[in-house]
C-alpha cells in the first residue's frame, strides 16, 4: 500500500490544480487507490467536500450558513441555532424559502404553467428543531438509526435548513406518492429546464456513495443560475463535485 501511495503522491505533485489542497494530499492518495478509475480532478473535488471520509464521522461546522452555494451534507452541519433571516412564503403555499429562492422558484413554476405543467411545494425551511423531530421520528418509525440514515438527515445537517431546499411533486388532485416523481412530465421538464432557474436535483440516481442518501427525485436546491448552468454545461452530476472545486478556487498553489 505504501509502494502505491508514494506513487500517488509524485502523481499528485506534477499536476496540481488551484483547488489542490496540499493539507489532503494523503486523503487523496487514498481515495484514488480505493477508488479504481476516478479521475484526478474529481479526487480533488469529493476530498475537498470531504466525501472520503465516513459519514457523521467528523462533522464540521459551517462557517459561511448564508453563502448561496453552502454545502450541507451528512460531514458538514449547521449550528443548532442557525436560521435564515430572509424566508418568506412561496406563492400562497405556506412553504417558506429565501427570498432568492422563493422568487426563483415562483418564476419557474410559472413557466412550467405555460408549458401546461404544474407543481405542488410540499416542504423547504425546517428549523433544527424540526429536523430533529422528524429524524427521531424515523429512527421510532423504521426501528434503527441506520435505516432512518437512508433516507433522512440528522438535524443539523439537513439541507432544508439551508432555506435553499425544496420538496415539489407533481400537480393533481392529490399529489403522487414520492415514488412515482421520477416518472412524471414535472419531472423530465425539471430536468431539462431548472438550471435555467438555478436550480439543480441535490440527490441524484446512483450517487448515495457521494451523497450519503437514496435518490430523491423530488429535493431540489437553489444554487443561482451561474452555478446551477456551470454544474450542467461541464456535466457535474452532485453538488459536491462543483463545491469542492470553486469554494478552494481561492487557495490556489503557486
Amino acid at each position: 500500500m505504501s509502494a502505491v501511495l508514494s506513487q500517488g503522491s509524485a502523481a499528485l505533485a506534477s499536476k496540481r490544480l488551484p483547488y489542490y489542497m496540499k493539507e489532503n494530499e494523503m486523503r487523496y492518495q487514498k481515495y484514488m487507490v480505493f477508488n479504481k478509475g476516478i479521475t484526478y480532478e474529481n479526487t480533488l473535488r469529493l476530498v475537498n467536500a470531504r466525501v472520503d471520509l465516513e459519514f457523521y464521522s467528523q462533522p464540521v461546522v459551517i462557517e459561511n450558513p448564508d453563502d448561496l452555494l453552502v454545502l450541507c451534507s451528512k460531514n458538514w452541519r449547521f449550528s443548532s441555532d442557525y436560521e435564515p433571516s430572509d424566508l418568506r412564503n412561496v406563492g400562497a403555499t405556506g412553504v417558506q424559502l429565501r427570498n432568492n429562492a422563493a422568487g426563483a422558484l415562483e418564476q419557474m413554476m410559472d413557466a412550467m404553467y405555460l408549458d401546461g405543467l404544474g407543481l405542488a411545494v410540499i416542504s423547504g425551511y425546517r428549523s433544527y428543531a424540526t429536523q430533529k423531530y422528524l429524524y427521531n421520528s424515523r429512527i421510532n418509525s423504521y426501528g434503527s438509526i441506520a435505516a432512518a440514515d437512508r433516507d433522512t438527515a440528522r438535524a443539523g445537517h439537513s439541507e432544508h435548513q439551508t432555506g435553499l431546499a425544496v420538496d415539489i411533486l407533481q400537480k393533481v388532485v392529490r399529489p403522487l406518492g414520492n415514488a412515482n416523481f421520477q416518472n412524471t412530465e414535472q419531472y423530465q421538464w425539471l430536468k431539462e429546464h431548472a438550471h435555467e432557474y438555478g436550480y439543480i436535483e441535490r440527490y441524484p440516481r446512483e450517487y448515495v456513495s457521494i451523497t450519503g442518501f437514496s435518490w430523491e427525485p423530488w429535493h431540489w436546491r437553489f444554487i443561482g443560475t451561474e452555478a446551477a448552468t456551470a454544474m450542467k454545461i461541464n456535466g457535474y452530476v452532485v453538488f459536491e463535485q462543483y463545491w469542492g472545486e470553486v469554494a478552494f478556487l481561492e487557495d490556489e498553489v503557486e
